[in-house]
């Protein structure tokens, strides 16, 4: 992320093979899987980033790749959440430790806690929303239980 043009151009790389290919996996299940073009997602990065981008994880990769409003929210959000990840690790002063304690393998409950304030949606009961975006989500209609998710990342009614 330290080279932003060519990561933004690797990104639109993919994007466009998945466009050519119709991919269909869920979009959670494309950045998790993909190391190449999202190396260190896991679960709960892939989970997080996609909240903070609003999609669905569920949505197929070609509709959010082909859409470019949709794709505009996915990039930004890829970008914002490795600026994010990046700022916990060189803040000063630091919010992470380093290491547990003189015993490295011991599990560090302070530092574990301290990471837990920074990770938003990934096996939370409850998600806490600003104001913002809870105006976003309405926007989208995504609180409708009876709404059908759209390929534009939009709901619509029954």
């Amino acid at each position: 992320m330290n080279e932003k043009a060519l990561a933004e151009e690797r990104l639109d790389s993919w994007r466009q093979s998945r466009i050519n290919d119709e991919d269909d996996t869920p979009i959670f299940l494309s950045v998790k899987n993909n190391q190449n073009y999202f190396n260190g997602y896991g679960a709960q990065e892939t989970s997080d980033m996609l909240f903070q981008a609003l999609i669905y994880p569920a949505m197929p990769t070609f509709a959010v790749c082909q859409d470019p409003q949709v794709w505009e929210r996915f990039k930004t959000a890829v970008f914002l959440y490795q600026d994010t990840r990046l700022g916990l690790v060189n803040s000063k002063p630091i919010i992470l430790p380093y290491v547990s304690s003189r015993r490295p393998f011991r599990f560090n409950r302070d530092g574990h806690n301290r990471f837990l304030r920074h990770v938003s949606t990934y096996r939370r009961q409850f998600v806490n929303v600003d104001r913002d975006t809870l105006a976003k989500i309405n926007d989208f209609n995504l609180l409708d239980f009876n709404a059908t998710l759209q390929d534009n990342g939009y709901a619509s009614g029954m």
